[in-house]
């Protein structure tokens, strides 16, 4: 496991945050943990690894687990180009 995070961080995050979405049960603790914890640069590039190996955004992830303004929130973390869009303005971010 250290051997793996070591090699490629980004990867290692974007495993664990699959895991946590599409795993036997949704992890909310975990892809907050994860979301929240890494840069703004970092996660970029954790969403385009996960992207690169699950073939899939994660935000298209995300949607088909989550809901509501749980789901809105994940978005903006992740998808940072909807940010001046706030949750009043939005129905569909």
């Amino acid at each position: 496991m250290k051997l793996k995070i070591a090699r490629n961080v980004q990867l290692y995050f974007a495993e664990k945050l699959h895991e946590a979405i599409i795993g036997a049960r949704c992890d909310p603790s975990t892809i907050i943990r994860i979301l929240v914890s890494r840069s703004e640069i970092d996660l970029y590039d954790i969403c385009e690894e996960y992207k690169r190996k699950y073939c899939r955004s994660i935000v298209t992830d995300l949607k088909e687990t989550c809901s509501g303004d749980f789901y809105r929130l994940l978005k903006q973390l992740v998808d940072p180009q909807n940010i001046h869009l706030s949750f009043e303005d939005s129905n569909e971010i």
